[in-house]
């Protein structure tokens, strides 16, 4: 949604309780044809990439009520790692790993690669605290995110007799 507008849409289908958190919505009269280009392909570990989303949003108080008052943040990184995340039928979800630990919230977030096309939507945001090292020292500590690969949307889409554009 473009932020001071809003648009009719239905919701088309939705996985509850699922890993890859996707529901797709059909704008009921959208204001414009353009679009983002899904990467179909794997994306090799190394590649550059970029977050767009409304993150760490907060609300005001007004005259009229209560505001929500979103800051637009872009954010980048590296794809650092593509692992399998194991589930209980079959194979492993496919995720991609990014290096940059994204701001609470980014959950949904496209993330794009410098030619502009989305290779994946947003997780979670992973972090492991570093272990007691002793006193003065630190230990080793990760924080990364996690994303669904774009591959993936698609397969779930079209799944579900929805035609892409090519």
């Amino acid at each position: 949604m473009v932020v001071g507008s809003r648009q009719r849409g239905r919701l088309l289908w939705q996985r509850p309780r699922a890993v890859r958190d996707i529901a797709l919505l059909q704008i009921t009269n959208p204001r414009s044809a353009a679009a983002v280009k899904l990467a179909s392909e794997v994306i090799p570990a190394g590649t550059s990439a970029g977050s767009v989303g409304f993150t760490l949003a907060r609300t005001t108080s007004t005259e009229r009520g209560w505001t929500f008052v979103p800051t637009l943040r872009f954010q980048g990184g590296f794809i650092s790692a593509c692992p399998s995340l194991p589930t209980s039928s079959g194979p492993g979800l496919p995720l991609y790993e990014t290096d940059t630990l994204l701001y609470t919230g980014s959950n949904g977030c496209p993330g794009f690669l410098l030619d502009s096309r989305v290779f994946g939507m947003h997780l979670a945001s992973m972090r492991e605290e570093p272990a007691s090292a002793g006193e003065g020292q630190i230990g080793p500590r990760a924080a990364f995110s996690l994303w669904l690969p774009s591959s993936e949307i698609l397969r779930f889409v079209e799944s579900n007799g929805v035609s892409t554009c090519a």
